[in-house]
């Protein structure tokens, strides 16, 4: 995991939206970060991805992840963190490794 922004949340709200049917989960993380205008804290990547890479709109290669973002509303006290990515790991085994590493 390479941490980009060291935060303690404080009982954050869990939102993960990863591809699945029809990607819909993904879909809405995403809007949530688009709309909340949530920063980016962290980026993983794991062996227990599919094996594959994907191409970025600059035309570069890159490996598959998962980004982690932070919003908080700091008069209410409330916060939440959403995950979002281009996959998730290929077995059970894998997705608790992953779980471990968050």
């Amino acid at each position: 995991m390479i941490v980009e922004k060291k935060t303690k949340p404080h009982e954050p709200i869990l939102v993960e939206g990863l591809p699945g049917l029809g990607s819909v989960g993904r879909i809405v993380a995403q809007e949530i970060i688009r709309s909340l205008k949530a920063k980016k804290i962290a980026t993983l990547y794991s062996p227990t991805f599919p094996y594959y890479a994907l191409v970025d709109g600059r035309g570069l290669v890159r490996l598959p992840r998962n980004e982690f973002y932070h919003w908080s509303n700091k008069t209410e006290g409330k916060e939440i963190v959403i995950i979002t990515g281009d996959c998730q790991p290929k077995t059970s085994t894998g997705q608790y490794e992953v779980a471990n590493m968050i």
